[in-house]
């Protein structure tokens, strides 16, 4: 998913990934995310939608193709969990919990955060009709009212495969870049090990 002002980086992501790139075509982020969504191959269970300002972790195809085994069918698997905000607040706590279980999973709603999501094909076409047909304005809350419309939570990754790229970022909806890095990012380098363990929940 990838706007012309970052086109360096979205080519870079997709010679990494051997993939392609559904390029914005006309500045319009509603347009190119669910295009970018329905973008999947045919005879795929999931599809992975890696925004042009990722930086991915080592391994990071590996994981994936692990992870989405031992997740459930209908459930999108957020990539990238966020670290701005308080440390009191809900998400931040959520996450803790999960880390001090040495959890490979945490499960809240979502997707909250778009970097990296990956989608169960099998949603894609009722997300696609909720998605055209809502009013919210931002793209990742879009997503997540969808999920939570069909009572599925997101399962985040314990660490974060995604993270965002700061440096010299030129921002598209006039965000402040400062801080918005993921809560704990880093490789796994045995998948096999990593996926199969704990999940937390939580109810915030």
């Amino acid at each position: 998913m990838a706007h012309e002002k970052r086109a360096e980086w979205a080519k870079e992501l997709a010679e990494q990934l051997d993939c392609d790139i559904t390029w914005d075509q006309k500045n319009d982020r509603h347009d190119t995310g669910i295009r970018a969504i329905n973008a999947y191959k045919r005879g795929v269970t999931h599809h992975c939608v890696i925004q042009d300002d990722a930086i991915l972790a080592d391994n990071f195809k590996e994981n994936v193709e692990e992870l989405v085994k031992y997740t459930p069918e209908e459930a999108p698997i957020g990539l990238y969990y966020g670290a701005k905000g308080s440390l009191r607040s809900a998400h931040a706590q959520a996450h803790e919990q999960a880390m001090k279980h040495d959890a490979s999973w945490l499960i809240r709603k979502g997707p909250i955060w778009g970097p990296g999501i990956i989608y169960p094909v099998k949603t894609i076409y009722r997300l696609t009709e909720f998605y055209e047909n809502s009013p919210v304005q931002n793209y990742d809350r879009r997503v997540m009212r969808f999920y939570q419309s069909i009572n599925q939570n997101c399962w985040y990754t314990i660490p974060s495969l995604v993270d965002h790229r700061i440096e010299d970022n030129p921002s598209l909806c006039g965000h402040n870049k400062e801080g918005r890095r993921a809560r704990v990012f880093g490789p796994q380098s045995d998948p096999s090990m990593r996926w199969n363990g704990t999940s937390v929940r939580s109810s915030v």
